[in-house]
């Protein structure tokens, strides 16, 4: 196996709820377990380096999902991704899933908790 079998590893471009969050530069650390590194770069007012870690969730017989899971860490909140990856009709690898906020009050987890996340893969 390599690291070609992960398809998690590389440039994404991603967006929340329809809007930039930034490029990520994932790669994946271990080919036997599946775990990423990297880094992500938030765009806006207070533009921000974060870090990366997360897995790399391969197909099995039991689960034909190819998924991403992972922490970017910065400046609070920290946030949590995951998502299923699948090329698309387009031809085009994406993840779809959501986007966690951790360390919020609970009114802020609130606003929060259902943020649509979209990663597209770059070629």
């Amino acid at each position: 196996m390599n690291g070609e079998d992960f398809k998690c590893g590389g440039v994404w471009f991603s967006e929340v709820n329809g809007t930039d969050d930034g490029a990520m530069s994932i790669d994946v650390v271990s080919t036997v377990t599946g775990a990423l590194g990297g880094v992500h770069f938030r765009p806006g007012t207070t533009p921000e380096f974060r870090t990366i870690s997360g897995s790399c969730i391969r197909p099995t017989a039991l689960d034909p999902r190819h998924r991403i899971e992972f922490y970017s860490l910065g400046t609070r909140p920290h946030y949590f991704y995951h998502g299923e990856i699948e090329t698309e009709s387009d031809g085009i690898t994406r993840a779809r899933g959501k986007r966690v906020s951790l360390g919020l009050t609970k009114e802020q987890f609130e606003l929060l908790r259902d943020d649509d996340w979209v990663g597209t893969h770059t070629t």
